[in-house]
């Protein structure tokens, strides 16, 4: 639902093809990987190893639609299906999988406990500081001042952080599902904005002042935001 409703509200902000595929990027998808993972195993550690699998197709349509036809520059976007399925098969995406295989055959009872866990767990724990330290480089190369008088980025993140999450978590709850998907798509829907939008335009060149003052506004305003969401559906899951 996000995406053509991401598609369609773009069009809203800007009439420039780049700024208008940076804000379709942000409403159709969240931070809800480096962000979204952090909030889930802080506060739903019970969900976690769920919202990992929940994350599995989402990650399909970021890597496999979502950054080359909105953020890799037309001119140099390779859209052959093996480009395609290389960009889904990144070392993440493929660390799911083979975490996903070892769990469902059982295969993580035989190296439970041992330095194999160990080294992961270890590895893990790099996730939420390495996306920090992103985040830090990222508002260190933006201007300030330009950023905060931007009403749209103000605009996309409330649509972002409140608007979506709060019409579409009711729909969602009129499925025949159980609350532990509920709140799987709930921590998915509520996460600012990505840092893709950043990293992946920078890499070609191309300006990225937009996409950095969206992150930052936003994961800025989710301290606030995410409290407030989680508290309006807490009662009700």
């Amino acid at each position: 639902v996000t995406i053509p409703l991401g598609l369609v509200l773009s069009r809203l902000f800007s009439k420039k093809e780049h700024d208008r595929n940076i804000y379709a990027y942000g409403l159709c998808f969240s931070n809800f990987g480096f962000m979204g993972l952090a909030v889930v195993q802080a506060l739903f550690p019970q969900v976690f190893m769920e919202y990992n699998v929940f994350l599995l197709p989402l990650w399909v349509g970021v890597y496999g639609w979502g950054i080359p036809a909105l953020l890799i520059p037309k001119d140099q976007a390779d859209k052959s299906i093996k480009a395609a399925l290389k960009r889904i098969a990144n070392p993440m995406f493929a660390c799911m999988i083979i975490g996903a295989v070892i769990g469902v055959t059982g295969l993580g009872r035989l190296i439970e406990g041992t330095v194999i866990t160990d080294i992961i767990n270890t590895a893990g724990s790099c996730m939420s500081p390495l996306a920090m330290l992103l985040t830090g480089i990222t508002i260190a190369k933006i201007d300030i001042p330009k950023v905060v008088k931007n009403w749209g980025i103000y605009i996309a993140s409330l649509l972002r952080l409140v608007v979506i999450p709060i019409v579409l978590t009711p729909l969602i709850m009129l499925l025949p599902i159980d609350n532990s998907t509920v709140l799987c798509a709930l921590c998915a829907l509520a996460m600012p904005l990505g840092l893709s939008p950043v990293v992946v335009p920078a890499g070609y060149g191309q300006d990225t002042s937009l996409a950095a003052g969206m992150a930052v506004i936003s994961h800025a305003l989710s301290i606030i935001t995410i409290p407030i969401v989680f508290a309006i559906f807490s009662g009700l899951m």
